[in-house]
């Protein structure tokens, strides 16, 4: 008996394997994951304090002052914020409530943006802000993921399965475990790009010209499936050196 095979039903009947043998977590594309994120920063040195301040503002004692009282209170203190954070195959939105302890700390420097939406695909990141008179601007900068490395070590996080990477290089240091079951890109603040969403991270950095901060994720609370759709933050583009000139000139109106 002879054979006959539709060469155009060849792609049709492999796709109808792959759904009915493929685990159907590997489709799981969206979703909403809550992190506990913990944040631990070192004291900087006055002379630190004097080299970064930007130009243009006054060297005054009392203002110093009270920026070295505002660090010492934050000093080897740690804070735990729950962010959350919905994501797709290839975006996500990250939003968070900042606690009334945090705002006027280097905490809330850090995160001062209460949401922040990225594409992985186009490479951008959009983040939230306001002025001192309440406009809203969106902030672009350029989203790269990081130069990963992928190891040999499988774990359990939320009862999935998880691999570790890790990144290093002169100021920061990475470990990451991330679900490959979970086919999204996305990852809180910097930490996206892998090919899996990640459950635990674990980062540190140090500088020479800059306090030295920690920053840990993990994940508490995972949901898949559909999610409400989320977009872009609406209000006016503007780059973060024009963002940080307009937030100078509302310091000091001297600035040009």
């Amino acid at each position: 008996m002879r054979l006959f095979f539709d060469q155009k039903s060849i792609p049709m009947r492999l796709l109808i394997i792959l759904l009915l043998f493929t685990p159907s977590t590997l489709f799981a594309q969206e979703g909403t994951i809550e992190y506990s994120a913990e944040f631990e920063m070192q004291m900087p040195s006055i002379e630190m304090v004097m080299e970064n301040l930007p130009p243009g503002i006054p060297l005054d004692s009392a203002m110093i002052e009270q920026g070295m009282k505002m660090f010492s209170q934050f000093q080897n203190q740690i804070q735990a914020i729950p962010m959350l954070m919905n994501y797709s195959r290839s975006t996500s939105l990250l939003t968070f409530d900042l606690p009334a302890s945090a705002t006027n700390t280097p905490l809330g420097v850090i995160l001062s943006y209460p949401s922040t939406f990225t594409d992985y695909t186009e490479g951008k990141t959009l983040s939230a802000v306001q002025n001192f008179d309440g406009d809203d601007y969106i902030i672009v900068d350029e989203f790269e993921p990081l130069d990963w490395v992928f190891m040999e070590r499988d774990s359990t996080i939320l009862n999935y399965p998880v691999k570790q990477v890790t990144f290093s290089s002169d100021t920061l240091n990475v470990m990451a475990w991330y679900a490959p079951q979970i086919a999204s890109a996305a990852g809180p603040l910097a930490f996206g790009g892998l090919p899996g969403l990640p459950l635990m991270i674990m980062s540190s950095f140090s500088s020479e010209d800059s306090p030295n901060f920690e920053m840990n994720f993990s994940a508490v609370r995972l949901e898949e499936g559909t999610v409400e759709p989320f977009s872009r933050p609406k209000g006016e583009l503007i780059t973060r050196e024009e963002w940080m000139k307009m937030m100078l000139q509302n310091i000091n109106p001297f600035q040009q």
